[in-house]
């Protein structure tokens, strides 16, 4: 496996490093310095530093304010139900949706 360099791999590498020079060119004379993008991981990361994911978190708050706390443990524990189904589906945003919405209920559930 890549033991040897074949005549199509030399010309993707060929390719790439022209492509390289050129840019590296462009960027020189534009005084351009490239740098990692810095973006959140997932859509909810972004709004972290106020503690809500907006169309996330904020209605489930809404919700759990007029309940009492056995609706809200049934609440809780259904959701945490449904995070774990979503995740044996293979259904990763959906489980972290219902993670970010068990964070906001507990958080706000112990300072309340």
């Amino acid at each position: 496996y890549a033991d040897r360099v074949t005549p199509a791999m030399q010309q993707a590498l060929d390719e790439t490093q022209r492509r390289r020079t050129i840019q590296q060119a462009y960027n020189q004379k534009h005084g351009i310095t490239p740098q990692t993008i810095q973006k959140a991981l997932y859509p909810s990361d972004a709004n972290k530093e106020d503690g809500l994911q907006s169309n996330v978190v904020l209605p489930i708050l809404k919700k759990v304010q007029s309940m009492n706390a056995q609706e809200r443990q049934t609440l809780i524990a259904t959701l945490e139900s449904d995070m774990l189904k979503a995740a044996e589906d293979l259904n990763f945003e959906k489980a972290a949706e219902l993670r970010d919405q068990l964070e906001a209920i507990t958080g706000s559930a112990s300072s309340a």
